[in-house]
Order: structure tokens, then C-alpha cells, then sequence
């Protein structure tokens, strides 16, 4: 919902849009949205809002920990012509066997390399793939500023009560990862195109 109003001017649609009912789902979902530092506050409430009123207060709380880390990213290091977007939407179970949140955040900024790379302890980041094997590290960053554990946060936030799976995609690398309690997954792979910027990709499920 309502990408299409996002769209830059030069876009173009190929095939014919269907006509467009809109219902107020505002207690689902959150719509695709411009993230803008200025709009951070009410973006993280309509989340919560979401979250809790699916997967009640402790369960959709937790699920929004560790993303306050994609936010800051797309923020602080998507900065582009475009921009930064974000959007989410929670599920109840009855349909998925789960009750879940998944939220996407994706920005045209510089892109996991290059931010790693503007830090010289990481001047040494060959590729888009081992940039971001390097950014799911303890305590790696592009800045100087003594941060860096936020990615590995974004997994491990709700590792005890919830399975939490994050898609990662940047340059021409992606990693797909998973954890839960002390079961860890990850998968990286060097794709043919190239994503600007990075997109990221999160859902948070627990027990229905």
C-alpha cells in the first residue's frame, strides 16, 4: 500500500493498475512510509502499535527490539535523492501457523561497503559479501564513534522466545540469517545484480 505515491516521477508502470479500494488497516500494517530522522518517533509508534495489538504487549514489544538499529541505519547512512522507506505489517497466526511481524526497511544511501570502508580498520573490506559477514560481527563499524553492535542485535533481541530471521541485501551480496535461542543460520550470497544502497528484510515469529 501505497508504494505506487512513492515512485519518482520517471517511473514507469508496465501493465494496467487495478482499482484501488482502500480500508483502514492502520492496526495491521504500516503503509510504505518516507523514513525521515523527523518522522522516526511516530514510525517506531505506529510499529509498536502494530506489534502489541497482534502479538500482545510482551511478544509484539520484544519483537520491535533490535529494530530501532535498521531505522538508525537507513537514517544515518541511507541519505540519498530517494531516501530511506519503510514498512510493516504483523500477523495474527490463523493463517501463517505463527503470530509474526515483519517489517522492511530499504534505503538508495551508500551501501554496507562503502560505510565500512570510511572506517580504516575496514579499509580492507573487499567486496559486498564480505562487508556484510563483517557488519553481523560484534562491534564492527564505519564510524569511529564506538558502535557497532546493532546488527548482531537485531537477531539475538527476542533469541529466546521468538525466531527471528533477517534478509540483508547490498552491492551485489546478500546474507540470510536466523536465530533462535542458541540455533544460528547464515547464508551469504553473491548475486548478478546490484542493489543500491540496503534493503533488509526482518520477521520476528512466535508460538500462535
Amino acid at each position: 500500500m501505497d508504494l505506487l505515491k512513492h515512485l519518482p516521477e520517471e517511473a514507469r508502470v508496465v501493465g494496467t493498475l487495478p482499482h484501488e479500494v482502500r480500508n483502514d488497516h492502520s492496526a495491521n500494517l504500516l503503509e510504505v512510509t518516507r523514513l525521515k530522522e523527523s518522522a522516526v518517533g511516530e514510525v517506531n509508534q505506529r510499529i509498536v502499535f502494530v506489534a502489541t495489538t497482534h502479538l500482545g504487549k510482551r511478544f509484539g514489544r520484544q519483537a520491535f527490539t533490535g529494530l530501532g538499529e535498521l531505522i538508525d541505519n537507513a537514517v544515518s547512512h541511507g541519505a540519498s535523492s530517494l531516501g530511506a522507506f519503510i514498512t510493516a505489517q504483523a500477523y495474527s497466526g490463523k493463517t501463517t501457523g505463527r503470530r509474526r511481524l515483519e517489517v522492511s526497511v530499504c534505503d538508495t544511501g551508500m551501501g554496507v561497503l562503502e560505510h565500512l570502508r570510511r572506517n580504516p580498520q575496514h579499509s580492507d573490506v573487499a567486496d559486498s559479501v564480505q562487508a556484510l559477514r563483517r557488519a553481523l560481527s560484534p562491534r564492527v563499524s564505519g564510524t569511529g564513534e564506538g558502535r557497532g553492535n546493532g546488527l548482531p542485535d537485531v537477531l539475538s533481541g527476542a533469541k529466546e522466545t521468538a525466531i527471528t530471521s533477517l534478509i540483508l541485501r547490498s552491492g551485489n551480496g546478500a546474507v540470510t540469517a536466523s536465530h533462535y535461542r542458541e540455533h544460528i543460520s547464515t547464508a551469504y550470497q553473491r548475486n548478478i545484480d546490484w542493489v543500491t544502497g540496503t534493503w533488509a528484510w526482518l520477521r520476528v515469529s512466535f508460538p500462535a
